[in-house]
């Protein structure tokens, strides 16, 4: 008997005992693709005498699924009676020898490479092994009258529930980053159950912003006047083409004047290739911008349609995180924070994640740890000045996170 402590011990286990057994059975909660034991089976898939493999919550890669489709050997659970939850891998060798891999670990990736997981490998020699084949091929074969062949329509359906399902699944949790084809690919920053300010709550979001002060001065008023003032010119022009130069300037952030307060959330006074293109009114700056919707729910794919058209204005280059995201946030300041040289180290090192942020880790890293936070899933409050600033709360980091100097 011996006992697995960690991912790549499982996994390497996994990869020795595939190509040599004579017959595998198994049953996993979820499988995924990507990872070489994945590949073994899928090679050596005619040793495969029994599998069983759970699909609750939509965890189980449709990839995987397909791959086995015509496969008599395999089949699936999705059952409403509790959720299929079983780890266990058995392995008949040759002169009659068997080994059985049980514990924590799914048919995953992330089983197999990150998690923190724990199993036990039993021998055909090891003391009481004989009873423990018994009960887990009798477990096996339950689950196995069971479990269900798929098809290729009930694929069809389940592939697109688990694209509905997957960054929520990998939110829920807890992990951000760069979303593959099959997975969410962590930053390895922060868990968000230990980053204080998605667990803060409303009111303690809103009296931050609100005890904001400039040399002594409280300076909400005046932040919630450009908020407003910025709603209003797109309410007004409706295509950012359309407002007058001046005012394209003020959303730009590249005002200089006393009078005006438009520097607040991000000045981008010193960018002179935007101040080039907002002023000569490029187009595309404006089709970006209108993918962006005024109002209502915004997703990933309105983001990432937003920056590929923001980036044809700028062919030689000059485009960046600062003032992409400072135009974002003036229009949806519900969603967006502009990400600047005076906020982003501290923003950045509360989510534990580098501050080389690109447009991809915007989302996947910023975006998706602010919409998974207490405060900004509050509901919106019905009277007072508070209202105002949750109609732009995650513009309002930046009165949380930017170094005064």
């Amino acid at each position: 008997m011996q006992i697995l402590t960690d991912a790549r011990s499982i996994h390497d286990c996994l990869k020795r005992l595939i190509p040599k057994a004579t017959a595998i059975e198994a049953a996993a909660a979820w499988a995924s693709v990507g990872f070489e034991a994945c590949d073994l089976l899928f090679k050596h898939r005619k040793k495969i005498r029994r599998l069983i493999v759970g699909m609750h919550f939509y965890q189980t890669h449709p990839d995987f699924i397909e791959a086995y489709l015509s496969e008599k050997a395999v089949k699936f659970i999705m059952s409403t009676d509790g959720t299929f939850h079983p780890k266990v891998y058995y392995f008949a060798m040759a002169s009659s020898e068997w080994k059985c891999l049980i514990g924590s670990a799914n048919f995953t990736r992330s089983a197999m490479e990150s998690n923190q997981e724990m199993a036990v490998l039993v021998e055909s020699h090891d003391p009481g092994a004989a009873q423990l084949k018994k009960e887990v091929l009798v477990s096996i074969e339950k689950w196995w009258v069971t479990a269900k062949y798929m098809d290729r329509e009930g694929l069809e359906y389940y592939r697109e529930q688990w694209e509905k399902n997957r960054v929520k699944n990998s939110r829920r949790a807890g992990a951000f980053g760069r979303m593959t084809a099959s997975e969410v690919v962590s930053d390895r920053g922060t868990a968000a159950i230990d980053i204080p300010i998605i667990k803060m709550n409303w009111k303690d979001f809103s009296t931050r912003v609100k005890n904001e002060r400039d040399k002594d001065k409280p300076v909400l008023d005046v932040r919630l006047s450009v908020l407003q003032g910025a709603r209003s010119l797109f309410l007004k022009y409706g295509h950012f083409h359309e407002v007058p130069k001046g005012n394209r300037y003020e959303i730009g952030g590249l005002v200089r004047d006393s009078y005006s307060n438009f520097g607040w959330f991000g000045s981008m006074y010193g960018a002179w290739q935007f101040k080039s293109v907002v002023s000569r009114n490029d187009k595309h700056i404006s089709r970006a911008l209108d993918k962006i919707p005024i109002k209502g729910k915004i997703e990933r794919d309105d983001y990432v349609a937003f920056i590929d058209e923001y980036k044809k204005a700028f062919p030689d280059g000059g485009d960046g995180i600062a003032t992409t995201t400072r135009l974002l946030a003036m229009k949806r300041p519900d969603v967006f924070v502009c990400l600047g040289n005076r906020n982003k180290r501290q923003l950045c090192k509360s989510f534990g994640i580098p501050q080389n942020v690109d447009y991809e880790m915007y989302w996947d890293s910023i975006i998706e740890r602010i919409q998974a936070s207490i405060w900004w899933n509050s509901a919106r409050p019905t009277s007072g000045p508070e209202r105002f600033v949750w109609d732009g709360r995650a513009a309002f980091l930046d009165a949380l996170f930017y170094e005064w100097r």
